[in-house]
């Protein structure tokens, strides 16, 4: 029997070369990576990590996400919830670290950050699930109380899609204004003018058609390749523009070209490397729409499967783009059931019943 006081080659080694290091991840929105860095602070415009012994600043613009390695315990706990697929737990604690540090701000200059990345996590997830009420909430809660974050931009664009998917479209424009000024009197990057516009363009129920699409390619034009993902975003809109062209027309052949110019932004975009989650998720929900069209016109069972494939894409590989993945999953429910797969049909309808119960797609007839 090995004596007590032997200590095994792996803790030998540990003693040796000291604690383990913990890194942070930051992905940019070029889609390269900094890995093996630590987070030290982050800002409305800059993001301050230290690689090493050195401390060095990037753009906050230039952040897609960071991924930490440590963080507060009930944050910490939140996102164990949120890995396991427990959102409304994640929210829960995500909410009350946010409530308790706005009462009485006590965290440690270690996680300095931490309070407002959770306030951003939890409106995330409202997003997520289609809690458009919450979201709004969680996202006046970020402006207010964290206004010097690098989350703020982007609460005040979810905030203006909560609106207007809630069909509050004079609201959404208001947050909108108020996010435009803000990018001005900050001297905010290019990137978020452009994400600005490109959403006022999106809520506008004036815009449609070519014209829509002719502000859309600006966008996308000055976006460029110095912001990918906005330029990414206006041509989901764009290949959406002809999908909705499409929808009202009575012209079967105009609609069939319309939705042909369609599928051939959606597979553009579904090729580029630099297309974040939320492109591709728009971008295949765009493709299965284009052969759902197609294949329901025809009779065409190959069609349907490819479409239910893409649609089926979006469900599995992009769980958190709300705005998508519960349309994804009737259109996925309508190609089963045109296909005569029933068991499948009824797996999508019931995951679209338990996920987003109070949304239109699930109080559509079709579901019943």
């Amino acid at each position: 029997m090995m004596p007590q006081t032997s200590l095994s080659f792996g803790l030998v080694a540990l003693l040796l070369t000291g604690a383990p290091r913990v890194a942070d991840t930051i992905t940019k929105t070029d889609g390269s990576v900094l890995a093996d860095v630590k987070i030290e602070s982050e800002t409305l415009k800059e993001v301050t990590y230290r690689e090493g012994r050195n401390a060095q600043t990037i753009p906050a613009a230039e952040v897609l996400s960071i991924t930490f390695s440590e963080t507060p315990t009930s944050v910490d706990e939140a996102l164990a919830f949120l890995q396991e697929g427990d959102l409304g737990s994640a929210v829960g604690f995500l909410d009350t670290y946010v409530d308790a540090q706005i009462a009485k701000p006590n965290e440690s200059k270690r996680f300095g950050w931490a309070p407002a990345y959770a306030a951003s996590k939890a409106l995330e997830i409202r997003m997520q699930v289609i809690d458009l009420r919450g979201a709004v909430s969680a996202a006046k809660r970020l402006i207010d109380h964290y206004p010097q974050s690098r989350y703020l931009p982007t609460a005040y664009l979810q905030k203006a899609n909560a609106e207007a998917w809630m069909g509050q479209n004079d609201a959404a424009l208001a947050t909108l204004e108020s996010m435009a000024e803000l990018v001005s009197s900050q001297e905010l990057s290019k990137r978020w003018d452009l994400e600005c516009r490109l959403a006022r363009i999106r809520v506008d129920k004036a815009k449609v058609g070519a014209g829509q699409r002719t502000e859309l390619a600006a966008v996308g034009s000055e976006a460029g390749s110095a912001f990918p993902t906005v330029r990414g975003r206006a041509r989901v809109a764009e290949g959406e523009s002809y999908i909705a062209e499409a929808e009202r027309t009575n012209d079967t052949s105009k609609a069939k070209d319309l939705r042909g110019k369609a599928q051939r932004v959606f597979e553009e975009i579904a090729q580029d490397a630099s297309a974040d989650a939320e492109t591709l998720a728009g971008a295949y929900s765009g493709l299965g729409d284009c052969l759902f069209f197609a294949g329901a016109a025809a009779d065409d069972k190959n069609v349907l499967k490819q479409a239910a494939m893409h649609y089926l894409r979006v469900v599995v590989n992009h769980q958190e783009q709300g705005q998508y993945v519960p349309k994804a999953l009737f259109y996925g429910m309508r190609c089963f059931d045109l296909m005569g797969e029933r068991q499948r049909r009824n797996d999508l309808r019931r995951e679209l019943l338990a996920l987003y119960p109070g949304t239109t797609w699930a109080s559509r007839p079709e579901v019943k």
